[in-house]
């Protein structure tokens, strides 16, 4: 069991894989140091613009904070990567500031992307991803993780959420862009019966829409105004004393 498996996974998990005399330990992935917080952008999440604020103006390379943004789709990161680069000063631009990374790129480029975000003197301030970069993968000092759109379980979003403020005594803050139709959904279009919390609205075909394939955790994420935080401990039946504590931040 991981730290973002939800209650009904963990049930399923201890019926046909653990044994009866398992020792259970519990430690919350609702870390004191992050502030999580939730943002409705303008038009859409592919409205380039929306991603301007992480640049720093006037540029300075020395405090840029280091980002890491998840996009849904290959050709998504490469297009904000190429934007992100294009608001930086003529001599930053095409230097590795910023950089894109999926998983059908080389081997060898991977690598060098990776070490240039994670490395203290590595050159890379923003790297534009999909969720290759959100498991077993240590990025010990990024400042902000944005993570662009509803992922498909709430557990994947606390995954991505969980890359920021890794080293010892740093703060981080981790922000969810969602789309203005997230907001026109209603808890009563779900089923109440279910017991899968990330459950659609309503059984899905091929060619669903992005509104159609929203689960119930990640839509009340956004639209439930009580704590972040405490929605995450509810989802993974989180009991640890700390994993409550009141960090809220809306954008």
């Amino acid at each position: 069991m991981t730290a973002t498996s939800p209650p009904h996974m963990t049930r399923i998990i201890e019926k046909t894989v653990l044994r009866t005399n398992y020792l259970p330990l519990s430690i919350t992935s609702n870390r004191p140091n992050l502030t999580y917080a939730t943002h409705c952008v303008v038009k859409s999440i592919d409205e380039l613009s929306n991603y301007k604020c992480f640049i720093l103006f006037p540029y300075n390379h020395r405090k840029q904070p280091r980002i890491l943004i998840f996009r849904e789709n290959r050709m998504a990161v490469l297009e904000l990567s190429r934007y992100l680069d294009s608001l930086l000063p003529p001599w930053r631009q095409k230097t590795g500031v910023v950089r894109h990374y999926h998983s059908g790129m080389s081997t060898e480029y991977l690598e060098r992307a990776h070490a240039a975000f994670t490395l203290p003197n590595g050159s890379c301030r923003i790297l534009v991803t999909t969720s290759a970069e959100s498991t077993g993968i240590d990025h010990p000092d990024v400042d902000i993780v944005c993570v662009a759109g509803l992922q498909s379980t709430l557990a994947m979003l606390i995954q991505e959420f969980g890359r920021a403020a890794r080293a010892p005594d740093s703060k981080g803050l981790a922000v969810l862009f969602h789309d203005p139709w997230v907001q026109d959904i209603k808890m009563d279009d779900f089923p109440s019966h279910s017991e899968d919390l990330d459950r659609p609205q309503t059984n899905m075909t091929a060619t669903s829409s992005a509104k159609i394939r929203a689960g119930r955790a990640s839509v009340a994420l956004v639209n439930d105004k009580s704590c972040i935080r405490e929605q995450f401990a509810k989802y993974l039946g989180d009991h640890c004393q700390n994993s409550k504590l009141p960090y809220l931040f809306l954008l």
